[in-house]
């Protein structure tokens, strides 16, 4: 569940780089891409991955 929502982005796909191992371990597959917006990055998630049936419903 959110409280807020503190900015809205819209990327096209030539802005959205692949997924970097970042050196370590991690688990990435819920992680779609990322993206530079700002100055900073952005990590783009797979939601439907990341929250539940019933979760994406509250």
């Amino acid at each position: 569940m959110v409280d807020e929502v503190s900015e809205e982005l819209n990327f096209n796909d030539n802005d959205i780089e692949d997924t970097s191992t970042f050196g370590t371990k991690l688990e990435i597959n819920d992680i779609l891409g990322m993206a530079k917006s700002g100055g900073g990055v952005k990590i783009l998630l797979y939601i439907d991955r990341v929250l539940s049936a019933k979760e994406k419903t509250l």
